[in-house]
């Protein structure tokens, strides 16, 4: 199997990445998100040797490169997460799904619709259809379907990569994804182990190579089945879950009819 090689591209602190803050056309959408840094985490799938580092950019684009897989924005959450938490916590599990064309706030909203009416509601519904717009813009897609879920079991306990183009994941309330960039999974050791249970993760080089995203924070991944990019979909799983520590998940897919939204 062909491995590859990571270069280091500059990190700057940013709102949204630059290409994805300007003005939404939509009545009501917000022209920008809370202040955030983004990563982008690079390798070079046809190289012939596997980098000893990760390298990093700043703009959400540039998962549309062939040398990204991941990119990760830390973001600051808009809410008290007492607030949020607590809110969720009397929610049993649920998931509302919705196709997305023109990210409105009516989509938005049809998300929401599971949650009581009031502050935090209104917080959410903006920031995800903000993310609608964001979403539809850096991904070209005409539709994808949303998913808004509170996750009260471990969905995707061991690391796997996705058969999707691209997918965004936002964990509002309780633990984030779990990620790995190219440069730490041995794909060589990945393919002989799939099948096989293996807490090390399939061919992930070493624990300490594990990331995983915050609440708010906002990952895009590249899945296997990206134009060039089959057999280097971006590694990744689900963080535990439970009735006492639920998560509030919201997934953006390509409108495809299968998926697997819930890591």
């Amino acid at each position: 199997m062909r491995s590859s090689t990571g270069t280091h591209i500059s990190r700057r602190q940013a709102g949204w990445p630059a290409g994805l803050a300007s003005s939404c056309p939509q009545q009501g959408v917000p022209a920008r998100a809370a202040p955030c840094f983004a990563r982008a985490y690079v390798t070079q799938p046809n190289a012939r040797t596997w980098p000893k580092t990760n390298g990093i950019a700043v703009d959400l684009q540039d998962i549309k490169s062939p040398v990204v897989n991941i990119v990760h924005v830390k973001r600051q959450s808009q809410l008290q997460n007492s607030d949020l938490s607590e809110l969720v916590q009397k929610v049993s599990s649920f998931r509302s799904n919705v196709r997305c064309t023109h990210a409105s706030s009516a989509e938005a909203e049809q998300l929401l619709n599971f949650l009581p009416k009031g502050p935090v509601s209104e917080v959410l519904s903006a920031d995800i259809q903000n993310l609608l717009h964001q979403f539809l813009e850096v991904s070209g897609f005409e539709a994808i379907d949303a998913s808004l879920s509170v996750i009260t079991s471990t969905s995707c306990p061991r690391f796997h990569a996705d058969h999707v183009e691209l997918r965004c994941l936002c964990t509002y309330s309780g633990e984030g994804t779990y990620f790995v960039p190219n440069a730490a999974v041995d794909r060589r050791r990945w393919m002989r182990a799939l099948g096989i249970h293996n807490t090390n993760g399939f061919g992930v080089k070493s624990e300490r190579d594990i990331h995983q995203a915050g609440e708010w924070d906002i990952v895009v991944l590249k899945g296997n089945a990206f134009p060039g990019n089959e057999g280097y979909g971006a590694v990744h799983k689900s963080p535990s879950a439970s009735e006492e520590s639920p998560r509030l998940l919201l997934t953006l897919d390509k409108a495809l009819p299968h998926s697997c939204p819930d890591c």
